[in-house]
């Protein structure tokens, strides 16, 4: 009878790896997709633009914590509304079996932007859900990519 063992915890050895790099970068392009397209939107009040600017879509995974994504846009929200920065929470922590694409803008208003008006002037949550087919098959793209 042949173990099979060896081999099977060799390519997982390979494949992983592999597997959860291309995840990764596919979140990534994701995220960079998202964030176009949501500073684009036409539902800002634009006052001041901090909004806009600090609106940031970037990819948490067990290797990626989105702190630096989410400093730039915190120095962005600052520097168009100085003193409306919310800091709390700069990146977003996963577990190891976790990738996610997170969405938002770091401010202390957004939560009020967000719902009122009925929800007329949210972004984040229609973006996100607009964008999430996109996003997928970034992530198919670069998988499929890191298994041909």
């Amino acid at each position: 009878m042949n173990d099979f063992a060896p081999i099977l915890a060799a390519l997982d050895s390979i494949l992983i790896p592999a597997i959860e790099q291309a995840l990764a970068a596919g979140l990534v392009a994701g995220a960079g997709q998202l964030q176009g397209i949501a500073q684009a939107s036409g539902t800002y009040e634009d006052d001041t633009g901090a909004t806009r600017s600090g609106t940031v879509a970037y990819a948490a995974t067990p290797e990626i914590d989105g702190s630096a994504a989410f400093g730039a846009a915190l120095a962005a929200v600052e520097q168009h509304n100085p003193g409306t920065g919310q800091s709390v929470g700069t990146g977003e922590s996963v577990d190891e079996n976790t990738y996610a694409v997170v969405l938002t803008v770091p401010s202390d208003y957004i939560d009020k932007l967000e719902i009122e008006h009925a929800g007329a002037r949210a972004f984040l949550g229609p973006a996100m859900q607009q964008n999430a087919p996109q996003i997928t098959a970034a992530v198919a793209a670069a998988v499929g990519g890191a298994l041909a």
